[in-house]
């Protein structure tokens, strides 16, 4: 409870020991004044709006690296799906002699080479010479 300061002293002084609000004794030694508690509530309000802006920081922070790994993400899978259709084209003989130098150097075997059992799922048998 907030007491006025000459109250609470001229109870004291009259030999009260308990607060005529909630009737539980009071302590003279463990309160403190109003100003003391306003420092407090101030300290308390400066330390909440720093943690406030922390967390907005972070938030900002955390939507601007998702957004990049969304991007970074995005660039891997057009390229893996280019790779994929060197793959196919090759596979299939349509790929154009520029379209073979492109490919990367797993996409681009060497004449003669048999492509291994995990192409197979690409629609294309295992052991199948390239052209």
């Amino acid at each position: 409870a907030n007491y006025e300061r000459a109250a609470l002293e001229g109870r004291f002084l009259d030999g009260g020991r308990d607060s005529p609000v909630t009737g539980q004794e009071l302590c003279p030694g463990e309160h403190l004044a109003n100003s003391e508690l306003r420092a407090a509530i101030e300290g308390y309000v400066a330390l909440r709006h720093g943690a406030e802006m922390q967390w907005r920081d972070l938030e900002v922070n955390m939507k601007q690296y998702v957004t990049q790994m969304g991007k970074k993400m995005k660039e891997k899978d057009d390229h893996v799906k280019d790779l994929e259709k060197q793959v196919q084209d090759l596979a299939a003989g349509g790929g154009s002699r520029s379209a073979r130098s492109k490919a990367s150097p797993a996409a681009s075997p060497s004449p003669g080479h048999h492509l291994p059992g995990p192409m197979a799922p690409l629609g294309l048998p295992s052991g199948r010479p390239m052209l």
